[in-house]
């Protein structure tokens, strides 16, 4: 549930659009696993013969997890002239409690954090806007460590530059932005168990360009790149090593048109292309998982206040591993998904 109230107001010379708003969120989930026995004979690999035996040993993991959280936050957005603020801030309350069936044992945590945002920016007269941001960041942790104990929240501290651009007589806008990212008690899944913990701290920087325009009526094109150099900067073992999951370098370009005029007016079609690049596969880097590109699709047909869309990701249903966490513990991406919507405005 989030709810939000926005007011606009002047005081003086200052223009205010100001937003206080509080939400809540209620988790909860069960994870069980047993243990499986096996044993298999010897094949003779001129007459092989496959054959196993299996049998459900005793279970292993029984654990249940509870969360509840509220946020409260409220944000002010000040405009003096070409100059632009922001100033926001948010206070979450956060109870988890773990239940394990199999030491029979619970426990509850409590924990809160305030977190905050500041911006500015300026708005020349050519349509050149630098800017500068600094932002916070709280997301309490639902995996359960090696032990079944409880994960600490993973905390952020983000700095951001950049300079957006609107071209004089175009309908575009393009991002330019350099950023520094520090995130805290980043879980990860290490070898041999591959259970969730927190190695400590993760730095990432980069630069990301972003840009969207309109060619002609109806006909719209966008397209992103980013590159991130991330690092484990608090790890006793992998010091200085990249995380797993994170490409360097990712890119996407997508363009839609819609016809104007004739008897399907308002039916629109597009196509694009993501691009993710190569990730290693272990805290350790001992080796890398494959780059990967997929094409996606969408035809709608919007009349009146009525919208009918159909969105597919990964149109030619390429098979790819998205990440792994070691040799054993790898994941297909996302197949072919098809997502069809039917939208009502008033």
């Amino acid at each position: 549930m989030d709810n939000q109230l926005q007011g606009k107001f002047n005081t003086g010379m200052l223009s205010h659009t100001t937003l206080v708003g509080i939400d809540y969120r209620n988790t909860r989930f069960r994870d069980t696993a047993f243990g499986v026995a096996t044993s298999a004979p010897e094949i003779n690999v001129f007459a092989p013969l496959y054959s196993y035996d299996w049998s459900v040993g005793a279970m292993t993991d029984n654990t249940g997890v509870k969360q509840s959280q509220v946020g409260l936050y409220a944000q002010d957005q000040i405009r003096l002239g070409r100059l632009s603020f922001q100033l926001a801030g948010r206070q979450d309350f956060v109870t988890t409690q773990v239940d394990s069936g199999v030491s029979n044992t619970s426990v509850l945590k409590d924990v809160s954090a305030f977190t905050g945002r500041a911006a500015v920016m300026y708005n020349f007269d050519n349509g050149i806007a630098p800017y500068f941001s600094y932002s916070e960041s709280f997301l309490p942790v639902l995996a359960t460590g090696p032990g079944g104990e409880l994960l600490n929240p993973e905390t952020g501290v983000q700095y951001e530059v950049g300079v957006k651009y609107q071209p004089l007589g175009w309908n575009a806008l393009i991002t330019l932005a350099a950023f520094d990212l520090t995130r805290d008690n980043v879980v990860t899944y290490p070898p041999p168990t591959y259970l969730a913990d927190q190695i400590g701290q993760v730095k990432s920087r980069g630069v990301e360009l972003e840009g969207t325009m309109s060619l002609a009526d109806g006909w719209n094109l966008r397209g992103a790149y980013a590159y991130v150099d991330a690092m484990l900067s608090q790890d006793p073992v992998n010091l200085g090593k990249a995380p797993p999951t994170v490409p360097l370098n990712r890119a996407s370009l997508w363009s839609d048109y819609t016809l104007q005029n004739g008897p399907l007016a308002g039916l629109q079609f597009g196509g694009g292309i993501r691009y993710v690049g190569a990730t290693w596969g272990d805290d350790a880097n001992t080796f890398k998982v494959g780059s990967a590109t997929v094409l996606d699709a969408l035809l709608a047909y919007t009349r009146d206040s009525w919208r009918l869309s159909l969105n597919v990701t990964n149109l030619a249903d390429t098979r790819y591993v998205a990440a792994c966490y070691g040799l054993s513990v790898c994941y297909y991406a996302e197949g072919r998904k098809a997502i069809g919507k039917l939208t009502y405005r008033w």
